[in-house]
């Protein structure tokens, strides 16, 4: 099995309008520890090797990739972001096994990856990781027009996509276009009943979305 590293966007949530930084799956969260390095050492202490790595960036932003080109890891660029799926399809000729793809820019430590394998090789179909959080806000109770109860940010009854999928290698032509793989190839998947899932615990489930979030994960992450 191979691990795809998702890290073709521009950050522009995390930057504003800039384009010519780093993608923040490179900001530094720790003195000489990015954000994808320590998700690519959560794979390799799950036993696998550096060849079995492979990072999907852009053209623009090579010259950040050379010190993981020189660590075995495979590199596959584009020129232009043609979404989560297209940039999967875009290695498709660097992808041999069954794959996980994970978000460059989601760190999750507690992650049940040997689950996730286990009803991988069950069903031989797409699973995907899902945690549950606390909502952001206050949740009302209501009755007609009047407030009868509040919860300050309580734990949400959904589930959601935590940035983690194992795709059967079959399934790669799935990702041929400028697609997305959240708004695309997951509902699609869904419908067809060929989409399962495995709940992880939330706690070391930190997305990097933005400044808020870099602090939230250097306070929570022991190196």
């Amino acid at each position: 099995m191979q691990v795809v590293l998702l890290s073709a966007g521009y950050s522009l949530r995390f930057y504003g309008d800039k384009r010519d930084g780093p993608p923040k799956t490179l900001y530094e969260l720790f003195p000489g520890r990015r954000v994808l390095d320590i998700i690519i050492d959560y794979f390799l202490r799950k036993g696998f090797s550096p060849k079995d790595l492979i990072i999907c960036g852009l053209e623009q932003h090579e010259n950040f990739y050379a010190l993981y080109r020189e660590r075995g890891i495979s590199i596959s660029l584009e020129e232009q972001p043609s979404g989560t799926a297209g940039a999967v399809y875009n290695a498709r000729s660097l992808i041999k096994d069954d794959f996980i793809i994970r978000n460059g820019d989601t760190i999750h430590e507690d992650l049940n990856l040997e689950e996730m394998i286990e009803l991988f090789k069950k069903h031989a179909r797409v699973v995907i990781s899902a945690v549950r959080r606390n909502l952001p806000s206050g949740y009302l109770i209501t009755e007609n027009e009047k407030v009868v109860g509040f919860m300050e940010k309580p734990f949400s009854p959904w589930l959601e996509y935590a940035g983690t999928s194992l795709f059967p290698h079959r399934f790669l032509s799935f990702f041929e276009g400028k697609k997305s793989i959240e708004e695309e190839i997951f509902p699609f998947l869904a419908r067809d009943e060929k989409l399962y899932f495995v709940e992880s615990p939330s706690g070391l489930y930190l997305p990097i979305d933005t400044f808020k979030d870099v602090e939230k994960a250097r306070s929570v992450l022991k190196f």
